[in-house]
């Protein structure tokens, strides 16, 4: 099946594109202490996270528990799951997921910890942990980094101690989260800020060893920052997940260095007047960005002169000035996304591409899960 018979709105992976930007980050890794551990909420297909692994992952990461069930079904055995699982309902069927594969969650509160604990008890089993840590507090960045985690220095050493001390819980490291440096469009100022939020992370790691603990792990990184939390000294973990497939936020950041894999095909439905045109997409079918982040419209690929004005809930509105090619009623025209993760959780299937035929159906496995 040719592109242009694929039916609209739909997602596409350049199958191409996509295995470059994979080998090329496992390229950058191979060798250094710091290896990647890709977080698969960007792209939510086993069939991928495999690809991943087998260039030289360390596992992958998920957001979600729902998540790291659909991963473990498909045979992957080493998931880190980046946010507190704290009800009672999730914490039995992580303990229940723990019997299956190599599991970890972040932790930063007490009580979870005994929750956990007291879970994996019942269970038999034993949950890997690793304290999460709020880099967000240096220097105040306007909150962007501020989410999850115990502070720094003592709060963070406090509670690493209380995890080794829990039975039915294996403390393996620690894990921090400096994906908010998209405000940081030039190379040089996002090392700079990023490496801020770096050091919190690793002398905490440092104290940590100084009372006696093991830290095996320290864990963080995102798609802007991969090749600098890659580099940072101390970080032995990069959880970068958009970068397999791409999307315009991460590309114009200087110095990501990847190709955008992934875009959203959509067939014009109307020219009502010279200069415009309607297309079948709309905010249903492609995301602008997530809530707080900024945004912008996606970008027509491979046509000049076609520029995304808005997006309605259904359709997208097309100015067209002077373009490269003949805009008709019929026409498909791929989008390239101002957000990947967000934009791929709206379908049911993604269309894997070579020099414009399918090659491969996959379902969006972990799609729409909210829990």
């Amino acid at each position: 099946m040719n592109i242009q018979d694929i039916d609209t709105p739909a997602v596409i992976i350049d199958l191409d594109l996509m295995e470059r930007n994979i080998a090329k980050v496992a390229s950058f890794f191979k060798g250094r202490e710091c290896n990647i551990r890709p977080m698969a909420k960007g792209h939510k297909i086993p069939a991928i996270a495999h690809k991943q692994i087998e260039a030289g992952a360390r596992g992958i990461c998920t957001a979600k528990l729902s998540e790291a069930e659909v991963m473990v079904s498909a045979g992957i055995r080493d998931i880190l799951i980046t946010n507190e699982i704290v009800t009672s309902y999730k914490i039995e069927r992580l303990a229940r997921l723990s019997k299956q594969c190599d599991v970890k969650v972040a932790v930063d509160n007490p009580k979870n910890i005994e929750e956990l604990s007291r879970m994996a008890r019942e269970y038999g089993t034993e949950i890997g942990v690793l304290v999460d840590i709020n880099v967000g507090q240096f220097g105040k960045l306007d909150g962007v980094l501020d989410r999850c985690g115990v502070l720094p220095g003592e709060p963070a050493v406090s509670l690493a101690k209380k995890v080794t001390e829990t039975k039915g819980l294996r403390f393996l490291g620690l894990m921090g989260y400096e994906g908010g440096m998209g405000r940081f469009p030039e190379f040089e100022e996002r090392k700079e800020a990023t490496h801020k939020a770096m050091k919190p992370l690793v002398d905490t790691a440092k104290m940590i060893r100084k009372a006696g603990l093991d830290v095996g792990v320290v864990s963080a990184g995102s798609t802007g920052t991969w090749n600098i939390t890659g580099d940072y000294p101390g970080v032995n973990e990069v959880q970068a997940g958009c970068y397999a497939l791409m999307d315009l936020a991460y590309r114009r950041l200087e110095g990501v260095g990847l190709e955008n894999a992934l875009s959203v095909l959509t067939t014009v439905i109307s020219t009502p007047y010279p200069g415009k045109a309607i297309a079948d997409i709309g905010q249903k079918g492609t995301c602008t960005a997530s809530t707080g982040s900024g945004g912008g419209m996606p970008e027509v690929m491979g046509i000049t002169g076609v520029e995304v004005q808005k997006l309605n809930v259904e359709h997208c509105h097309l100015l067209l000035k002077n373009p490269s090619k003949e805009i008709r009623v019929g026409d498909k025209i791929q989008l390239i996304p101002y957000e990947v993760d967000t934009t791929v959780n709206l379908y049911d299937k993604m269309y894997g591409t070579r020099n414009g035929r399918v090659e491969v159906e996959w379902e969006i496995m972990a799609r729409g899960l909210s829990q």
